[in-house]
């Protein structure tokens, strides 16, 4: 039974060096806010872990194999195995200290260092003078008559972890408050546990667990961080492009319709409604970088292609074929496609030419098409296109699969035209178009 529960502690404490070498590596890459904050700290808490493993995997080793030169170097791998245990509790309270009382917990964090330190004293002192432990002659630790005082620095020191999680749990969020109460309260109870299981290292086993909770809760910061930060850059290019309305394009408007006062005053004020409907979306858009109906949408476009109706005149006709506006898209996620339809398709003909914006449902899917018999291109080129037709397709492309869930099927030829083909999942229906 004894070389079983030795072989236990040894696979335990090799696996979890596993675990701490990983975590290490991986901490460069791990950019959650609370990993900023004391980096440095979790680092040399992982390392001390590492450190107590290692010499508790030693220690196994040299009881298992029994002769007297390896019953020789027990004593000192004893010794390190409480001195690192230690120095884990005071690097652990450092580190926690940081997290939930930046500002405020210093005297706490001096005040287990000065425990530590003391608690590292009276261990040299039992090299001496043996009243917490010695060893016995088959290698394994008989506890002294003091065995319970080299306990009470751990129980200490949870109580004073204990105190700063409280305080300072309003300046952390809850999954952080609780995994930090689950890191504190399992290995104390495998101290407790400890005094009646002396051969199986519990507390190194409970250390184990806290690490790979600790590991998963850093990934998950890892990901809500990269998630946050992905958004953010998504919405920060949403309003920089909402934001750009080309002058050349408000000016040749006004130009339109101040030559139709003249000529056709009815269609001139309804292209003056048109436009200023335009803008007003256009705007309004800048605080909208959700979905919205597909409604909204839709009468934003009508406005821009009446706009453009009247600046080409009978170069440009619009034809609309909408069975269905019960869905939800991105905020001007396809005006801008109906945008490169007429300016980088019909416009570039010589004798203009037809856009026409479909919307089909059907068993699978509601199938909205954009297409023109412009000029054409080459979508192979796409990628590296950076000119505003390229930055626009990609980036309603990239908001339309991120926001909608919906893929983007182009289909162009030079002289051919463009057609833009959107599959919206059926999720993406809804009751006129509400939001679920």
């Amino acid at each position: 039974m004894k070389f079983e529960i030795s072989t236990i502690n040894i696979a335990l404490e090799l696996f979890g060096i596993l675990i701490c070498l990983t975590v290490i590596l991986c901490r460069n890459f791990l950019v959650g806010v609370y990993l900023r904050k004391s980096r440095t700290n979790f680092t040399l808490l992982v390392f001390c872990e590492a450190l107590l493993l290692f010499v508790s995997a030693m220690t196994e080793i040299l009881m298992s194999i029994g002769t007297r030169q390896a019953s020789a170097l027990l004593p000192a791998f004893y010794f390190q195995r409480y001195l690192f245990h230690y120095l884990l509790l005071g690097l652990f309270t450092d580190y926690t200290a940081k997290v939930f009382l930046p500002e405020n917990g210093r005297p706490l964090r001096l005040f287990t260092m000065a425990l530590v330190g003391v608690s590292i004293g009276f261990l040299a002192a039992n090299l001496a003078f043996p009243f917490y432990y010695t060893i016995g002659e088959g290698g394994e630790l008989c506890r002294g008559s003091f065995y319970i005082l080299s306990q009470l620095p751990g129980i200490l020191i949870f109580f004073v972890n204990l105190a700063v999680i409280l305080l300072g749990r309003r300046n952390v969020e809850k999954y952080v408050f609780v995994s930090f109460l689950f890191y504190i309260i399992l290995p104390v109870a495998a101290l407790f546990m400890q005094i009646f299981f002396v051969r199986l290292d519990l507390a190194n086993i409970s250390f184990i667990i806290v690490l790979m909770n600790m590991f998963v809760v850093m990934q998950n910061q890892l990901i809500q961080s990269y998630v946050a930060q992905k958004r953010e850059l998504q919405e920060s290019k949403t309003r920089m492009m909402l934001s750009q309305i080309k002058p050349h394009f408000i000016f040749n408007t006004l130009t339109s319709i101040a030559q139709l006062c003249d000529d056709d005053p009815p269609r001139a004020k309804s292209t003056t409604i048109a436009f200023a409907d335009y803008l007003r979306g256009r705007l309004a858009a800048l605080d909208q970088v959700d979905t919205v109906p597909f409604r909204a949408e839709l009468k934003h476009i009508e406005n821009y292609l009446q706009v453009e109706c009247t600046r080409f005149g009978e170069l440009l006709s619009v034809e609309y074929d909408i069975e269905t506006t019960d869905f939800r898209v991105p905020v001007l996620s396809i005006q801008p496609l109906a945008e490169n339809a007429v300016k980088h398709g019909v416009g570039m003909k010589e004798d203009g030419g037809t856009v026409r914006l479909s919307v089909r449902k059907d068993a699978e899917h509601i199938v909205l098409s954009v297409s023109d018999d412009g000029v054409g291109f080459d979508p192979a080129g796409l990628e590296s296109d950076e000119t505003r037709r390229g930055i626009g397709i990609r980036s309603s492309r990239e908001r339309l699969k991120e926001l909608s869930h919906a893929h983007m099927q182009i289909e162009s030829a030079p002289g051919k035209g463009t057609t833009i083909k959107i599959l919206f999942p059926p999720e993406a229906c809804g009751e006129e178009g509400e939001k679920k």
